[in-house]
């Protein structure tokens, strides 16, 4: 029984979402979909509680929920529609955590112990099994014909991975799963918002590469901020400045109408080695 206070929003989908795409069918490859329910964004807490308060901060439309079912196993899922690919991206990054086994599926996916993780655009997928020993490759086909039918003919998981250009120039030198992703204040500056960035080692010396895409007009402001905070060492090069930021140094410049930098690093010289190297690789 719904009760007195039903709210057609929170019990079927509205219709917007449906016109989308954004609904799926009863049974795929065997699977029989259960208790679906469509949770807008403002309903969201009723199925995950205070959790309900992270996706809404970084940007969601609602959540489409139930289960899916098959040979007796039974695959929660929770489906969320966020606003834009890069607040799918800090969903999926921010919840990933250490231990995970990574899925060449998607734009990015992960497994651990029963359960499945999946970003495809704005799209981001949870499966979890009713049984925390659930065999997560029993639903990757699933999470994949789930992701095929909600996104656009141009964009289907198995045909049209995106790849971030930036992942591929650093991927010879970066550190397996340190990539990360900071939509608003990255490292402390303001002008900093939507960094994709990840630790590298060359030469032995570490240090975390950034990119912002599209990111030719920040340069001035990040200029600005270095001096603000307290920047030591301050230089410029061509198209390019940076210093010493509390005892490491660091630098952004733009490549090709993007931002790219490098921070974290021990000294001057390591820097530019780091920053050499992403020019040449551009």
């Amino acid at each position: 029984m719904k009760g007195k206070k039903f709210d057609n929003d929170f019990f079927s989908p509205q219709i917007n979402v449906v016109e989308n795409g954004w609904m799926l069918p009863e049974n795929i490859d065997g699977w029989i979909f259960a208790n679906l329910k469509w949770f807008p964004e403002d309903k969201m807490f009723e199925k995950i509680d205070g959790k309900a308060t992270f996706y809404r901060q970084i940007g969601v439309d609602g959540l489409l929920a139930g289960d899916w079912v098959k040979n007796g196993k039974t695959w929660g899922m929770y489906l969320f529609k966020m606003k834009n690919d890069n607040a799918a991206k800090q969903a999926f990054l921010s919840e990933r955590g250490n231990d995970f086994t990574k899925i060449d599926i998607g734009d990015s996916a992960y497994s651990f112990s029963g359960a499945l993780t999946l970003k495809a655009q704005n799209l981001y997928l949870q499966l979890v099994a009713d049984n925390p020993d659930g065999n997560a490759e029993s639903v990757t086909g699933l999470a994949v014909s789930i992701a095929n039918r909600l996104l656009t003919e141009k964009s289907k998981v198995e045909d049209s991975k995106q790849v971030n250009s930036f992942f591929v120039l650093a991927k010879d030198f970066a550190v397996q799963e340190s990539d990360n992703f900071i939509a608003e204040d990255a490292f402390g500056y303001t002008s900093l918002k939507n960094v994709d960035n990840l630790n590298c080692i060359v030469n032995s010396s570490t240090a975390k590469w950034f990119f912002i895409k599209n990111g030719a007009d920040i340069l001035g402001n990040y200029k600005k901020e270095l001096k603000e905070y307290g920047c030591e060492n301050f230089f410029e090069t061509e198209n390019a400045a940076g210093g010493n930021m509390f005892g490491e140094w660091e630098m952004a410049g733009i490549i090709n109408s993007n931002l790219f930098g490098v921070r974290e690093a021990e000294n001057k010289k390591q820097l530019l080695n780091h920053w050499k190297l992403i020019n040449n690789k551009k």
